[in-house]
């Protein structure tokens, strides 16, 4: 397995992900530090990339994300982790994120 290679599925979501980011970040400051907890404040492309394939080459299978937000970190993590028969165990203090 081409462990770069990404679910389509899993991509589009992540891709659903980033615009909704995108259209957080066009937010003025003040909007922004207001409505943070509302806020998607994903790690990005690059470092959720680095997860997957750092897992995937490692053979992770059991995976603790601590603060999971709105699951963009944790939409990576699952995603390598399903590559490798794995798990991931995510935990989020933010009642509102968690339901979402």
């Amino acid at each position: 397995m081409d462990p770069s290679a990404i679910d389509p599925a899993v991509l589009s979501v992540i891709q659903d992900y980033e615009a909704r980011a995108e259209r957080e970040n066009a937010l003025s400051d003040e909007e922004h530090a207001r409505r943070r907890d509302e806020m998607l404040l994903p790690v990005g492309r690059a470092t959720g990339t680095f997860m997957n394939l750092l897992i995937k080459e490692a053979k992770a299978r059991r995976i603790l994300e601590v603060g999971s937000s709105f699951g963009y970190s944790t939409t990576w993590l699952a995603e390598a982790a399903r590559a490798v028969d794995g798990k991931v165990v995510s935990l989020e203090l933010a009642a509102p994120k968690t339901e979402r």
